[in-house]
């Protein structure tokens, strides 16, 4: 999980006033998951959020990264053995 621009992430402009109270007297509890393209990130789940945010004027927001595999290790896939 890492915070990255809002401005980075391209997602589904969805208003919503209650998640946006919401927001305001909780704050954010689970990040966005994104996937990492070339020019920044896309949405997979969270485009209300990002509404919010957006609506709010936020200009960074914590994302799970769904596609970034280069820090997993072995530990992504469990402890397996190879048996061939």
């Amino acid at each position: 999980m890492k915070k990255v621009l809002l401005s980075q992430i391209y997602f589904q402009y969805k208003p919503n006033e209650e998640l946006k109270k919401s927001l305001i007297q909780r704050g954010m509890a689970i990040p966005v998951s994104v996937n990492e393209v070339d020019n920044g990130y896309i949405c997979l789940d969270g485009n209300q959020r990002l509404t919010c945010l957006a609506q709010m004027g936020e200009k960074e927001v914590l994302v799970c990264i769904e596609n970034n595999f280069k820090k997993s290790g072995s530990s992504f896939w469990g402890h397996t053995q190879n048996h061939h």
